[in-house]
C-alpha cells in the first residue's frame, strides 16, 4: 500500500512509535526539544559538541566548580570588576603592568613602609603640608639656604650674632645681687695664675660678652688680686688691683671684663691677700 505525502497525521502515529531509527539525522531541532526534557542519561558520552550548544545558553548553574581553568581563558578577558579583593596570589605571571592599575587604586595601605623613596616622588611634590612639625633638622638645611626673606622680623637676638654689629651699643643686663658669687673658699692664694680658675657660666649667659663685676679685697698693703678674660690671648681685658696704703684692703671696686664665650676667667691672688669676695652685677649682650 502506498501512502500519499503528509497523508499520515499524528493522530495516525501509535505512541512511542517514532524510534531512533525512524528518525533522520538533524531532524530534531530545539523546537522538538521540551524545556529540561533532555536529561543527562539520555547524552552519550562527548555526545553534545560545541556545534551543538546556541551561543549564551550555558549559564552558570550548568559549569561544574573548578571546571574553567588557565587554559580555558582568553588573555585580558578578566576585568578589575571581575576580581574579588584579595584573591591575587603571588607571584603575578606576567606581572601587573602600569596600564593595568586604575587611577587612584594604590591606596596607603598597599604601600609598604620606607617604599616610597627620594626617585618615587615628583618635582616639588612634597608641600609644606606633608612635613611634620619639627621634622626639618639642622642637618637637613643646605648651607645658605636660610636667606633673609627667610627669617622672620626681630626673630635674630643678640645671642645668635656671633659679632658686634658696627655702631651698635651693646646692651647692659643688669642682675640682683643679694650674696656674693664668689669668696675665699672658691680660690687658691698662691701667687699663680689659675686658668679657667674662676667659673661664672652657671651666671652669665651665653651670648654676653662682657661682664661688670663687684670686687671686695683685704689684706696688707702691696698684696694684688688679677682677674683676667684670657691671660694668654686677652691679656688687657683684665682687672689687677694692688692694696695701698697702710691700712689694708682695698675696698668695693666695680670693673667691666670682656670675657670669652665660655665665660671661664683666669685669676692670680697673691699669698698675703687676706679675704677676697666677687659677686656679678650684670653683664652686656
Amino acid at each position: 500500500m502506498s501512502l500519499k505525502p503528509n497523508e499520515v497525521k499524528t493522530s495516525n502515529i501509535a505512541t512511542y512509535a517514532v524510534t531512533e531509527s525512524k528518525l533522520a539525522n538533524s531532524a530534531v531541532t530545539t523546537d522538538k526539544i521540551a524545556d529540561s526534557a533532555v536529561k543527562t542519561a539520555k547524552i552519550g558520552d562527548k555526545q553534545v559538541t560545541g556545534d551543538k550548544i546556541a551561543d549564551r545558553s550555558i549559564s552558570t548553574n550548568k559549569i561544574i566548580d573548578g571546571a574553567i581553568t588557565g587554559i580555558k581563558i582568553a588573555d585580558g578577558t578578566i576585568t578589575k570588576d571581575k576580581i574579588s579583593d584579595g584573591v591575587l596570589g603571588r607571584p603575578l605571571t606576567p606581572p601587573v603592568a602600569t596600564v593595568e592599575i586604575g587611577d587612584n587604586a594604590v591606596s596607603e595601605s598597599k604601600i609598604q613602609n620606607n617604599a616610597v623613596t627620594t626617585a618615587k616622588l615628583a618635582t616639588s611634590s612634597v608641600t609644606a603640608a606633608k612635613i611634620a612639625a619639627g621634622a626639618v633638622k639642622t642637618s637637613e638645611i643646605a648651607d645658605g639656604a636660610v636667606t633673609t626673606s627667610k627669617i622672620v622680623n626681630g626673630a635674630v637676638t643678640p645671642e645668635k650674632l656671633s659679632f658686634v654689629p658696627g655702631g651698635a651699643v651693646n646692651k647692659y643686663v643688669p642682675r640682683a645681687v643679694a650674696t656674693w658669687d664668689k669668696t675665699r673658699m672658691n680660690f687658691e692664694f698662691d701667687g699663680v695664675l689659675h686658668t679657667d680658675g674662676m667659673d661664672l657660666a652657671g651666671i652669665v649667659p651665653a651670648g654676653a660678652v662682657a661682664t661688670h663685676l663687684i670686687i671686695e679685697v683685704s689684706g696688707p698693703q702691696g698684696e694684688s688680686f688679677q682677674i683676667y678674660a684670657n691671660q694668654g690671648t686677652k691679656i688687657c681685658n683684665s682687672f689687677i688691683g694692688f692694696i695701698q696704703g697702710m691700712g689694708g684692703g682695698m675696698g668695693r671696686v666695680h670693673c667691666v671684663i670682656y670675657n670669652d664665650p665660655d665665660r671661664l676667667f683666669d685669676y692670680l691672688l697673691t699669698p698675703g691677700i687676706g679675704d677676697v669676695a666677687v659677686a656679678v652685677a650684670g653683664w652686656f649682650i
